[in-house]
Protein backbone atom coordinates (compact mmCIF):
# COMPACT_ATOMS: atom_id res chain seq x y z
CA UNK A 1 0.00 0.00 0.00
CA UNK A 2 1.44 3.33 -0.96
CA UNK A 3 1.75 5.64 2.07
CA UNK A 4 2.14 8.91 3.00
CA UNK A 5 4.87 10.88 5.00
CA UNK A 6 4.00 11.87 8.61
CA UNK A 7 4.24 16.09 7.34
CA UNK A 8 1.87 15.01 4.65
CA UNK A 9 -0.61 13.06 7.27
CA UNK A 10 -0.57 16.08 10.05
CA UNK A 11 -0.69 18.64 6.45
CA UNK A 12 -4.03 17.44 5.32
CA UNK A 13 -5.14 17.27 9.24
CA UNK A 14 -4.25 21.07 9.09
CA UNK A 15 -6.75 21.85 5.90
CA UNK A 16 -9.79 19.42 7.15
CA UNK A 17 -12.88 21.23 8.34
CA UNK A 18 -10.58 24.41 8.38
CA UNK A 19 -13.27 26.89 8.19
CA UNK A 20 -14.41 25.18 11.68
CA UNK A 21 -11.05 24.99 13.28
CA UNK A 22 -10.51 27.65 16.00
CA UNK A 23 -7.56 29.68 15.97
CA UNK A 24 -4.95 29.60 18.50
CA UNK A 25 -4.68 32.67 20.45
CA UNK A 26 -1.75 34.54 20.78
CA UNK A 27 0.19 33.78 23.65
CA UNK A 28 0.51 37.03 26.13
CA UNK A 29 2.91 38.10 28.71
CA UNK A 30 2.74 37.16 32.66
CA UNK A 31 -0.48 39.47 32.44
CA UNK A 32 -2.38 36.09 31.58
CA UNK A 33 -1.90 35.46 34.66
CA UNK A 34 -3.21 38.37 36.72
CA UNK A 35 -6.86 40.57 36.11
CA UNK A 36 -8.48 36.91 35.69
CA UNK A 37 -12.35 38.08 34.47
CA UNK A 38 -14.94 36.52 32.25
CA UNK A 39 -16.16 33.38 32.16
CA UNK A 40 -16.82 30.67 35.06
CA UNK A 41 -17.90 27.37 34.56
CA UNK A 42 -17.71 24.10 36.36
CA UNK A 43 -17.99 20.73 35.64
CA UNK A 44 -18.45 17.31 36.70
CA UNK A 45 -17.61 13.71 36.42
CA UNK A 46 -18.45 11.46 39.19
CA UNK A 47 -15.04 12.67 42.01
CA UNK A 48 -13.93 14.78 38.81
CA UNK A 49 -14.64 18.14 39.39
CA UNK A 50 -12.73 21.58 38.03
CA UNK A 51 -13.12 25.29 37.63
CA UNK A 52 -12.67 27.11 34.63
CA UNK A 53 -12.03 31.13 34.62
CA UNK A 54 -10.71 32.69 31.19
CA UNK A 55 -9.07 36.03 31.18
CA UNK A 56 -9.52 39.19 28.61
CA UNK A 57 -7.90 37.24 26.12
CA UNK A 58 -10.35 33.82 26.94
CA UNK A 59 -7.24 31.49 27.90
CA UNK A 60 -8.68 29.12 30.11
CA UNK A 61 -7.40 28.97 33.73
CA UNK A 62 -8.09 25.63 35.13
CA UNK A 63 -8.16 24.88 38.95
CA UNK A 64 -9.11 21.55 40.67
CA UNK A 65 -8.59 19.84 44.05
CA UNK A 66 -6.16 16.79 42.65
CA UNK A 67 -4.18 16.99 39.39
CA UNK A 68 -6.31 14.68 37.84
CA UNK A 69 -9.56 17.28 38.25
CA UNK A 70 -6.73 19.95 37.21
CA UNK A 71 -6.96 17.26 33.91
CA UNK A 72 -10.41 17.16 33.48
CA UNK A 73 -11.02 21.04 33.72
CA UNK A 74 -8.22 21.21 30.88
CA UNK A 75 -9.68 18.18 28.80
CA UNK A 76 -13.21 20.27 29.08
CA UNK A 77 -11.75 23.83 28.13
CA UNK A 78 -9.84 22.34 25.13
CA UNK A 79 -12.93 20.41 24.02
CA UNK A 80 -14.38 23.73 24.57
CA UNK A 81 -12.40 26.14 22.23
CA UNK A 82 -10.68 22.99 19.70
CA UNK A 83 -13.21 20.36 19.32
CA UNK A 84 -12.95 20.56 15.51
CA UNK A 85 -9.55 19.72 15.62
CA UNK A 86 -9.84 17.07 17.99
CA UNK A 87 -12.54 15.15 15.98
CA UNK A 88 -10.35 15.15 12.78
CA UNK A 89 -7.47 14.78 14.71
CA UNK A 90 -7.97 11.07 16.85
CA UNK A 91 -8.98 8.67 13.96
CA UNK A 92 -5.27 9.58 12.60
CA UNK A 93 -3.89 9.01 16.12
CA UNK A 94 -5.82 6.00 16.17
CA UNK A 95 -4.75 4.19 12.57
CA UNK A 96 -9.10 4.50 11.58
CA UNK A 97 -9.21 7.36 10.00
CA UNK A 98 -10.05 5.99 6.59
CA UNK A 99 -13.48 4.63 7.69
CA UNK A 100 -14.00 8.42 8.15
CA UNK A 101 -12.65 10.47 5.69
CA UNK A 102 -11.77 8.09 2.79
CA UNK A 103 -8.86 6.37 1.07
CA UNK A 104 -6.18 9.11 1.57
CA UNK A 105 -7.09 8.55 5.48
CA UNK A 106 -6.34 4.77 4.48
CA UNK A 107 -2.70 5.33 3.65
CA UNK A 108 -1.92 6.70 7.08
CA UNK A 109 -3.91 4.62 8.74
CA UNK A 110 -1.67 1.26 7.24
CA UNK A 111 1.37 3.80 8.69
CA UNK A 112 0.07 3.98 12.39
CA UNK A 113 -0.59 0.19 12.43
CA UNK A 114 2.89 -0.63 10.88
CA UNK A 115 4.48 1.26 13.88
CA UNK A 116 2.33 -0.80 15.76
CA UNK A 117 1.05 2.18 18.00
CA UNK A 118 -2.20 -0.10 18.59
CA UNK A 119 -0.83 -3.17 19.16
CA UNK A 120 2.31 -1.36 22.00
CA UNK A 121 -1.10 0.68 23.71
CA UNK A 122 -2.79 -3.03 23.74
CA UNK A 123 0.17 -4.47 25.16
CA UNK A 124 2.24 -1.90 27.47
CA UNK A 125 -0.62 1.03 28.36
CA UNK A 126 -0.97 -0.15 31.60
CA UNK A 127 2.28 -1.97 32.60
CA UNK A 128 4.62 1.44 31.41
CA UNK A 129 2.93 3.96 32.55
CA UNK A 130 2.29 4.57 36.21
CA UNK A 131 -0.94 4.45 38.13
CA UNK A 132 -0.94 8.43 38.41
CA UNK A 133 0.18 9.24 35.08
CA UNK A 134 -3.14 6.74 33.70
CA UNK A 135 -5.57 8.47 36.18
CA UNK A 136 -4.13 11.94 35.15
CA UNK A 137 -4.48 11.15 31.52
CA UNK A 138 -7.66 9.64 31.87
CA UNK A 139 -9.19 12.37 33.67
CA UNK A 140 -7.70 14.23 30.92
CA UNK A 141 -9.57 12.36 28.12
CA UNK A 142 -12.99 12.44 30.51
CA UNK A 143 -13.23 16.39 30.36
CA UNK A 144 -13.54 15.95 26.31
CA UNK A 145 -15.63 12.97 26.95
CA UNK A 146 -17.56 15.23 29.28
CA UNK A 147 -17.73 18.59 27.15
CA UNK A 148 -19.08 16.55 23.80
CA UNK A 149 -21.83 14.65 25.94
CA UNK A 150 -22.88 18.47 26.78
CA UNK A 151 -22.84 19.58 23.14
CA UNK A 152 -24.22 16.50 21.11
CA UNK A 153 -24.53 18.88 18.32
CA UNK A 154 -20.97 19.84 17.68
CA UNK A 155 -20.32 15.96 17.49
CA UNK A 156 -20.30 15.06 13.50
CA UNK A 157 -18.30 11.39 13.83
CA UNK A 158 -18.18 8.54 15.77
CA UNK A 159 -14.97 8.90 17.61
CA UNK A 160 -16.36 8.87 21.27
CA UNK A 161 -15.70 7.88 24.12
CA UNK A 162 -11.97 9.43 23.82
CA UNK A 163 -9.67 7.38 26.07
CA UNK A 164 -6.12 7.71 27.36
CA UNK A 165 -4.90 5.84 25.35
CA UNK A 166 -5.55 7.86 22.61
CA UNK A 167 -3.90 10.85 24.12
CA UNK A 168 -0.77 8.44 24.12
CA UNK A 169 -1.18 7.66 20.80
CA UNK A 170 -0.98 11.25 19.36
CA UNK A 171 2.38 11.43 21.60
CA UNK A 172 4.16 8.35 20.09
CA UNK A 173 2.86 9.74 16.42
CA UNK A 174 3.52 13.25 17.29
CA UNK A 175 7.17 12.97 18.00
CA UNK A 176 8.37 11.07 15.75
CA UNK A 177 7.04 13.97 13.40
CA UNK A 178 9.53 16.69 14.86
CA UNK A 179 12.58 14.96 14.86
CA UNK A 180 12.29 14.03 10.89
CA UNK A 181 11.18 10.38 11.30
CA UNK A 182 8.80 11.39 7.87
CA UNK A 183 12.16 11.90 5.82
CA UNK A 184 13.28 8.42 6.36
CA UNK A 185 9.96 6.82 5.67
CA UNK A 186 9.87 8.95 2.41
CA UNK A 187 13.12 7.92 1.36
CA UNK A 188 12.90 4.10 2.13
CA UNK A 189 9.76 4.04 -0.36
CA UNK A 190 11.03 5.89 -3.00
CA UNK A 191 11.77 4.18 -6.61
CA UNK A 192 15.33 3.50 -5.75
CA UNK A 193 17.60 2.75 -2.95
CA UNK A 194 18.55 6.19 -1.49
CA UNK A 195 21.92 5.19 0.53
CA UNK A 196 24.68 3.01 -0.03
CA UNK A 197 25.41 0.04 2.57
CA UNK A 198 27.91 1.63 5.41
CA UNK A 199 31.63 0.51 5.38
CA UNK A 200 33.12 3.56 7.20
CA UNK A 201 32.06 6.31 9.16
CA UNK A 202 31.59 9.87 8.24
CA UNK A 203 29.25 13.05 10.12
CA UNK A 204 26.53 14.25 9.11
CA UNK A 205 25.22 17.57 8.15
CA UNK A 206 21.45 18.19 8.82
CA UNK A 207 19.41 21.12 7.79
CA UNK A 208 16.76 21.74 10.93
CA UNK A 209 13.99 23.83 10.60
CA UNK A 210 12.70 26.92 13.58
CA UNK A 211 12.78 27.96 16.57
CA UNK A 212 14.01 30.30 18.99
CA UNK A 213 14.69 30.06 22.68
CA UNK A 214 16.89 32.47 24.45
CA UNK A 215 17.88 32.86 27.61
CA UNK A 216 20.02 35.77 29.86
CA UNK A 217 21.34 34.63 32.88
CA UNK A 218 21.74 37.27 36.32
CA UNK A 219 26.05 37.45 34.92
CA UNK A 220 24.75 39.03 31.75
CA UNK A 221 21.30 40.90 32.35
CA UNK A 222 21.74 44.58 33.24
CA UNK A 223 19.31 44.42 36.25
CA UNK A 224 20.80 40.79 38.09
CA UNK A 225 17.27 39.14 36.52
CA UNK A 226 16.73 36.01 34.88
CA UNK A 227 15.04 36.61 31.52
CA UNK A 228 14.00 34.00 28.60
CA UNK A 229 12.38 34.30 25.41
CA UNK A 230 10.14 31.25 24.56
CA UNK A 231 9.82 31.49 20.75
CA UNK A 232 8.75 28.28 18.99
CA UNK A 233 7.12 28.07 15.27
CA UNK A 234 3.96 26.34 15.29
CA UNK A 235 1.12 26.77 12.50
CA UNK A 236 -1.77 29.44 13.66
CA UNK A 237 -4.43 26.24 13.01
CA UNK A 238 -4.89 22.40 13.00
CA UNK A 239 -3.15 19.96 15.52
CA UNK A 240 0.17 21.39 16.15
CA UNK A 241 -0.74 24.88 16.61
CA UNK A 242 0.13 26.55 20.77
CA UNK A 243 -2.97 26.42 22.63
CA UNK A 244 -2.27 28.38 25.87
CA UNK A 245 -3.82 27.26 29.57
CA UNK A 246 -3.04 27.97 33.03
CA UNK A 247 -3.42 24.60 34.98
CA UNK A 248 -3.57 24.11 39.14
CA UNK A 249 -4.05 21.98 41.78
CA UNK A 250 -4.45 22.22 45.40
CA UNK A 251 -1.33 19.07 45.14
CA UNK A 252 0.99 21.84 43.65
CA UNK A 253 0.70 21.73 40.07
CA UNK A 254 0.59 25.36 38.66
CA UNK A 255 1.89 25.68 35.70
CA UNK A 256 1.17 27.87 32.39
CA UNK A 257 1.73 28.27 28.79
CA UNK A 258 1.36 26.45 25.08
CA UNK A 259 0.35 23.25 24.21
CA UNK A 260 -1.33 21.08 22.02
CA UNK A 261 -4.78 20.11 20.99
CA UNK A 262 -5.23 16.60 22.68
CA UNK A 263 -2.10 17.41 24.77
CA UNK A 264 -2.69 17.00 28.95
CA UNK A 265 0.76 18.63 29.72
CA UNK A 266 1.97 21.94 29.01
CA UNK A 267 4.81 21.75 26.17
CA UNK A 268 6.75 25.06 26.94
CA UNK A 269 5.93 27.62 29.42
CA UNK A 270 6.20 28.57 33.24
CA UNK A 271 5.40 28.10 36.98
CA UNK A 272 6.16 29.81 39.37
CA UNK A 273 9.71 29.16 40.26
CA UNK A 274 10.69 27.62 36.91
CA UNK A 275 10.36 27.88 33.22
CA UNK A 276 11.43 26.64 29.84
CA UNK A 277 11.61 26.88 26.21
CA UNK A 278 12.25 24.17 23.63
CA UNK A 279 13.49 24.17 19.74
CA UNK A 280 13.52 21.80 17.39
CA UNK A 281 16.43 19.68 17.19
CA UNK A 282 17.49 16.23 14.60
CA UNK A 283 20.27 14.31 15.55
CA UNK A 284 20.00 10.63 13.65
CA UNK A 285 17.77 9.01 15.61
CA UNK A 286 16.84 6.77 12.85
CA UNK A 287 18.34 4.08 11.11
CA UNK A 288 17.53 1.93 8.00
CA UNK A 289 18.75 -1.93 7.83
CA UNK A 290 18.86 -3.46 5.01
CA UNK A 291 17.45 -7.18 5.19
CA UNK A 292 19.18 -10.21 2.95
CA UNK A 293 15.99 -11.94 2.27
CA UNK A 294 15.55 -16.15 1.17
CA UNK A 295 15.74 -15.91 -2.47
CA UNK A 296 13.00 -19.01 -2.14
CA UNK A 297 10.91 -17.61 0.84
CA UNK A 298 10.64 -13.56 1.20
CA UNK A 299 9.56 -13.83 4.03
CA UNK A 300 13.25 -14.61 5.69
CA UNK A 301 15.82 -12.78 6.22
CA UNK A 302 19.59 -13.96 7.46
CA UNK A 303 20.75 -12.62 10.67
CA UNK A 304 24.48 -13.85 12.03
CA UNK A 305 24.34 -16.55 8.97
CA UNK A 306 20.69 -17.92 10.19
CA UNK A 307 17.38 -17.44 8.22
CA UNK A 308 14.32 -16.24 10.55
CA UNK A 309 11.13 -15.57 9.54
CA UNK A 310 9.71 -11.93 9.80
CA UNK A 311 6.63 -11.56 11.88
CA UNK A 312 4.06 -10.55 10.42
CA UNK A 313 -0.15 -10.08 10.97
CA UNK A 314 -2.80 -8.63 8.51
CA UNK A 315 -4.82 -5.63 9.63
CA UNK A 316 -8.45 -4.30 8.52
CA UNK A 317 -8.57 -0.89 7.20
CA UNK A 318 -11.87 0.78 6.67
CA UNK A 319 -11.93 2.95 4.04
CA UNK A 320 -15.04 5.14 2.82
CA UNK A 321 -15.36 5.04 -0.77
CA UNK A 322 -16.94 7.97 -2.74
CA UNK A 323 -17.86 9.33 0.74
CA UNK A 324 -20.58 7.33 2.07
CA UNK A 325 -19.84 3.82 1.14
CA UNK A 326 -17.79 1.87 3.79
CA UNK A 327 -15.34 -0.95 2.91
CA UNK A 328 -12.52 -2.72 4.24
CA UNK A 329 -9.04 -3.74 3.13
CA UNK A 330 -6.32 -6.09 4.38
CA UNK A 331 -2.99 -5.49 4.85
CA UNK A 332 0.20 -7.06 5.63
CA UNK A 333 2.61 -5.65 8.44
CA UNK A 334 6.00 -6.86 8.89
CA UNK A 335 8.69 -6.87 11.96
CA UNK A 336 12.12 -8.07 11.77
CA UNK A 337 14.16 -7.79 15.13
CA UNK A 338 15.37 -4.76 14.42
CA UNK A 339 11.94 -3.37 13.97
CA UNK A 340 9.26 -2.76 11.68
CA UNK A 341 10.03 -3.82 7.96
CA UNK A 342 9.13 -2.39 4.28
CA UNK A 343 8.82 -4.42 1.09
CA UNK A 344 9.91 -2.26 -1.57
CA UNK A 345 11.11 -3.40 -5.66
CA UNK A 346 14.23 -2.48 -4.70
CA UNK A 347 15.10 -4.21 -1.47
CA UNK A 348 13.69 -5.35 2.30
CA UNK A 349 14.21 -2.79 4.86
CA UNK A 350 13.70 -2.28 8.57
CA UNK A 351 13.98 0.55 10.64
CA UNK A 352 14.91 1.13 13.87
CA UNK A 353 14.00 4.65 15.34
CA UNK A 354 13.88 6.80 18.55
CA UNK A 355 10.60 6.47 20.11
CA UNK A 356 10.19 2.94 19.01
CA UNK A 357 7.33 1.67 21.27
CA UNK A 358 7.56 4.42 23.15
CA UNK A 359 4.54 5.26 25.48
CA UNK A 360 6.04 7.63 28.95
CA UNK A 361 6.27 10.85 27.22
CA UNK A 362 3.23 12.37 28.94
CA UNK A 363 5.36 10.72 31.90
CA UNK A 364 8.19 13.45 31.60
CA UNK A 365 6.05 16.58 30.39
CA UNK A 366 4.11 16.23 33.60
CA UNK A 367 7.00 15.82 35.92
CA UNK A 368 8.98 19.18 34.10
CA UNK A 369 5.54 20.72 34.85
CA UNK A 370 6.31 19.51 38.55
CA UNK A 371 9.32 21.11 38.71
CA UNK A 372 9.99 23.43 41.28
CA UNK A 373 13.79 23.96 40.59
CA UNK A 374 16.81 23.09 38.74
CA UNK A 375 17.14 19.22 40.14
CA UNK A 376 13.58 18.25 40.10
CA UNK A 377 13.99 19.62 36.46
CA UNK A 378 17.11 17.50 35.82
CA UNK A 379 15.40 14.80 37.20
CA UNK A 380 12.25 15.09 34.80
CA UNK A 381 14.85 15.13 31.97
CA UNK A 382 17.05 12.48 32.88
CA UNK A 383 13.40 10.21 32.60
CA UNK A 384 14.51 10.53 28.92
CA UNK A 385 11.10 9.57 27.44
CA UNK A 386 11.09 12.49 25.23
CA UNK A 387 12.86 11.90 21.13
CA UNK A 388 14.35 15.27 20.91
CA UNK A 389 13.85 18.70 21.49
CA UNK A 390 16.56 21.50 22.71
CA UNK A 391 15.35 22.60 26.00
CA UNK A 392 16.70 25.45 27.34
CA UNK A 393 15.50 26.46 30.78
CA UNK A 394 16.01 29.37 33.49
CA UNK A 395 14.67 29.94 36.93
CA UNK A 396 13.80 32.44 39.70
CA UNK A 397 17.81 31.17 41.49
CA UNK A 398 19.36 32.35 38.64
CA UNK A 399 19.88 29.14 36.97
CA UNK A 400 20.07 28.92 33.57
CA UNK A 401 20.56 25.44 31.18
CA UNK A 402 20.89 23.77 27.65
CA UNK A 403 20.20 20.53 26.87
CA UNK A 404 20.35 19.06 23.04
CA UNK A 405 17.84 16.17 24.59
CA UNK A 406 17.63 13.09 22.59
CA UNK A 407 16.62 9.45 22.57
CA UNK A 408 20.49 8.92 21.33
CA UNK A 409 21.04 5.29 20.38
CA UNK A 410 23.90 3.44 22.08
CA UNK A 411 25.57 2.51 18.39
CA UNK A 412 28.52 0.08 17.71
CA UNK A 413 31.78 2.09 16.30
CA UNK A 414 32.88 1.95 12.84
CA UNK A 415 29.73 1.95 10.78
CA UNK A 416 28.54 5.08 8.70
CA UNK A 417 25.10 5.24 10.77
CA UNK A 418 23.96 8.03 7.96
CA UNK A 419 24.43 5.35 5.45
CA UNK A 420 22.47 1.88 5.25
CA UNK A 421 22.83 -0.71 7.37
CA UNK A 422 23.84 -4.12 7.14
CA UNK A 423 20.69 -6.39 8.40
CA UNK A 424 22.78 -9.40 8.42
CA UNK A 425 24.68 -8.89 11.96
CA UNK A 426 22.67 -8.53 15.49
CA UNK A 427 26.08 -6.57 16.66
CA UNK A 428 24.78 -3.93 14.59
CA UNK A 429 21.30 -3.76 16.18
CA UNK A 430 21.43 -1.03 18.87
CA UNK A 431 19.87 -1.84 22.14
CA UNK A 432 18.62 1.00 24.49
CA UNK A 433 20.31 4.85 24.68
CA UNK A 434 22.83 6.60 26.56
CA UNK A 435 21.38 8.52 29.19
CA UNK A 436 21.35 12.43 29.52
CA UNK A 437 24.87 12.86 30.74
CA UNK A 438 25.99 11.47 27.45
CA UNK A 439 24.21 14.45 25.42
CA UNK A 440 25.24 18.55 24.41
CA UNK A 441 24.78 20.37 27.86
CA UNK A 442 25.96 23.56 29.49
CA UNK A 443 24.39 25.05 32.80
CA UNK A 444 24.95 28.70 34.13
CA UNK A 445 27.91 29.18 31.40
CA UNK A 446 29.89 32.12 32.05
CA UNK A 447 28.97 33.91 29.08
CA UNK A 448 25.52 34.60 31.04
CA UNK A 449 23.02 33.62 28.15
CA UNK A 450 21.74 30.82 25.79
CA UNK A 451 20.94 31.14 22.43
CA UNK A 452 19.16 28.06 21.09
CA UNK A 453 17.80 28.59 17.46
CA UNK A 454 17.79 25.07 15.74
CA UNK A 455 22.14 25.34 15.42
CA UNK A 456 24.59 23.25 15.80
CA UNK A 457 24.30 22.31 19.81
CA UNK A 458 28.25 23.16 20.17
CA UNK A 459 27.65 26.80 19.19
CA UNK A 460 25.00 28.37 21.79
CA UNK A 461 26.93 30.64 23.68
CA UNK A 462 30.31 32.60 23.34
CA UNK A 463 33.29 31.00 22.83
CA UNK A 464 34.49 29.27 26.13
CA UNK A 465 30.79 28.60 27.27
CA UNK A 466 29.95 25.78 25.07
CA UNK A 467 29.22 22.20 25.42
CA UNK A 468 32.49 20.17 24.55
CA UNK A 469 32.24 18.00 21.79
CA UNK A 470 34.03 15.45 23.27
CA UNK A 471 31.94 15.00 25.64
CA UNK A 472 29.34 13.13 23.74
CA UNK A 473 29.35 9.80 21.15
CA UNK A 474 30.82 9.83 18.04
CA UNK A 475 28.22 7.76 16.40
CA UNK A 476 25.23 10.66 17.48
CA UNK A 477 24.88 12.25 14.06
CA UNK A 478 24.77 15.83 15.81
CA UNK A 479 23.44 18.54 12.87
CA UNK A 480 26.61 20.19 12.28
CA UNK A 481 25.04 23.43 10.39
CA UNK A 482 25.07 27.14 11.92
CA UNK A 483 21.46 28.94 10.97
CA UNK A 484 21.38 32.32 10.60
CA UNK A 485 19.35 33.46 13.56
CA UNK A 486 22.35 31.38 15.51
CA UNK A 487 25.18 33.42 13.97
CA UNK A 488 23.45 36.65 13.84
CA UNK A 489 22.13 36.03 17.70
CA UNK A 490 25.47 35.35 18.85
CA UNK A 491 26.88 38.33 16.73
CA UNK A 492 24.35 41.05 18.75
CA UNK A 493 25.15 39.27 22.14
CA UNK A 494 28.76 39.95 21.64
CA UNK A 495 27.83 43.90 21.28
CA UNK A 496 26.23 43.75 25.01
CA UNK A 497 28.26 43.69 27.99
CA UNK A 498 25.01 43.61 29.56
CA UNK A 499 21.56 42.92 28.04
CA UNK A 500 18.46 44.49 29.17
CA UNK A 501 15.19 43.70 28.77
CA UNK A 502 14.56 45.56 26.03
CA UNK A 503 17.69 44.79 24.40
CA UNK A 504 16.72 41.33 24.36
CA UNK A 505 13.66 41.47 22.78
CA UNK A 506 15.52 43.56 20.37
CA UNK A 507 17.46 40.65 19.67
CA UNK A 508 14.75 38.47 19.64
CA UNK A 509 12.59 40.27 16.31
CA UNK A 510 15.96 41.21 14.75
CA UNK A 511 15.23 40.68 11.04
CA UNK A 512 18.61 41.24 9.54
CA UNK A 513 20.77 38.17 7.70
CA UNK A 514 24.80 38.42 9.06
CA UNK A 515 27.21 38.97 6.44
CA UNK A 516 28.60 36.04 8.37
CA UNK A 517 25.68 33.17 7.31
CA UNK A 518 26.81 30.57 5.25
CA UNK A 519 24.12 31.68 2.90
CA UNK A 520 25.96 35.09 1.93
CA UNK A 521 28.34 33.27 -0.19
CA UNK A 522 25.77 31.50 -2.24
CA UNK A 523 23.69 35.32 -2.57
CA UNK A 524 26.84 36.41 -3.94
CA UNK A 525 27.52 33.79 -6.30
CA UNK A 526 24.11 34.72 -7.80
CA UNK A 527 25.15 38.57 -7.93
CA UNK A 528 28.28 37.33 -10.09
CA UNK A 529 27.13 35.20 -12.55
CA UNK A 530 26.66 36.55 -15.94
CA UNK A 531 23.93 37.11 -17.90
CA UNK A 532 22.61 38.91 -21.11
CA UNK A 533 18.90 38.40 -19.35
CA UNK A 534 17.21 41.45 -18.98
CA UNK A 535 14.46 40.13 -16.28
CA UNK A 536 17.99 38.64 -14.43
CA UNK A 537 20.04 41.40 -14.92
CA UNK A 538 17.23 43.46 -12.98
CA UNK A 539 17.23 40.60 -10.24
CA UNK A 540 20.67 41.25 -9.92
CA UNK A 541 20.80 45.06 -9.12
CA UNK A 542 17.66 44.27 -6.93
CA UNK A 543 20.00 41.88 -4.79
CA UNK A 544 22.86 44.22 -4.79
CA UNK A 545 20.86 47.22 -3.18
CA UNK A 546 19.28 44.92 -0.60
CA UNK A 547 20.32 46.48 3.23
CA UNK A 548 19.69 42.21 4.63
CA UNK A 549 16.95 43.40 6.14
CA UNK A 550 13.49 41.20 6.27
CA UNK A 551 11.04 44.27 7.49
CA UNK A 552 7.83 43.87 6.61
CA UNK A 553 8.43 47.23 3.80
CA UNK A 554 11.46 46.36 2.57
CA UNK A 555 10.80 46.16 -0.88
CA UNK A 556 13.78 44.12 -1.81
CA UNK A 557 13.32 41.61 0.94
CA UNK A 558 10.86 39.32 -0.94
CA UNK A 559 13.14 38.36 -3.30
CA UNK A 560 16.14 37.97 -1.20
CA UNK A 561 14.20 35.53 1.21
CA UNK A 562 12.97 33.45 -1.97
CA UNK A 563 17.10 33.18 -3.30
CA UNK A 564 18.43 31.86 0.00
CA UNK A 565 15.40 29.95 0.55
Amino acid sequence: MEIDSFKTILQRLLVMKKEQNTPAKRLPSLRGLIGVVGLMCASTVGALEATIERDRWGIPHVHGTTDADAAFGLGYAQAEDTWKVLEASLPYYRGNAGGLFGPDAARSDFLVNWLGIPDRLEQRYDSDLSASTREYIEAFAEGINRYAAEHPDQVEYDILPVTGKDIVAAHMLRHLLFYGFDATVKEVMADSRAHPISAVTSAPDGVPSGSNAIAVGPARSADGSTMLVINSHQPLTGPVAWYEAHVESDEGLNVMGGLFAGAPAIGVGFTPTTAWGATVNKPDLVDVYVLETDPDDPDRYRLDGEWHALESHDIELDVLIWGFIPWSVTETVYRSKHGPVFKTPHGTYALRFAGMDELQHVEQWLAMNRAQNLQQWRDAIALNHIQSFNFVYADIEGNIEFIHNSQLPKRAEGVNWQQYIPGDRSDLIWQGFHSVDALPRVTNPDSGFILSTNQSPFFISAEGSNPNPANSPSTAGFQTRMTNRAVRGLELFAGYTEVSPEQLLAIKHDNAYSPNYRGMAYLNKVLAAETEAPALKEAQDILRVWDRHTDIDNPNAALGVCVLR
